[in-house]
Order: structure tokens, then sequence, then C-alpha cells
């Protein structure tokens, strides 16, 4: 049976459990390395320009939602793209 170049990829059940697999395996790590940020003081968390509820509120997220950048696109927002210049800068230093 010839399949036509249109048809439509339906993932097999063994593709759709080893993708979800993958994304709850990047979950825990994104979870492990955002915990030790809510052990941070406040102060520190604003000098990096995140705050305590963004951080749990990324680790909220679904599976499905890249939480990393979701955060990041929460902090960008609040703070604007002068702040992440400045914030680079310092680091490079």
């Amino acid at each position: 049976m010839k399949t036509s170049k249109y048809a439509i990829h339906t993932p097999t059940l063994f593709q759709t459990v080893r993708h979800w697999l993958h994304l709850r395996r990047h979950r825990r790590q994104l979870s492990q390395s955002l915990r030790p940020l809510l052990e941070k003081t406040d102060d520190m968390l604003d000098d990096i320009g995140h705050s305590r509820s963004d951080i749990e509120w990324a680790l909220q997220l679904p599976l499905r939602v890249n939480a990393a950048l979701a955060l990041e696109e929460r902090r960008l927002a609040r703070t604007g793209p002068h702040q992440n210049m400045a914030l680079s800068h310092q680091q490079s230093m």
C-alpha cells in the first residue's frame, strides 16, 4: 500500500509515552535547578531580576511549557531589556 505524501503522521503509543517521559525528565531537572533559588532572600532574587512568586509560578506550569523560558520572559516583561543588558554586563565582569 502506497502512502500519500500528504498523509498525517500519527505518533505511536510508544512515541507518545517516550515524549511524555522526556518532558517529565526535563521538568524534574528544571525543578532541581530552580528550587535552590527559593532558598535565597527576596533581596538576592530581586538582584537577579526574579521574584519568589515568579519562581513558584514557573514550577507549577504544565509539562508542555518550557518553564525556564516562561520565567525569563516574565523577568524581561517586568524589568525591561535595559535591565537584561546590565545583568549580562555584570556577569561578564
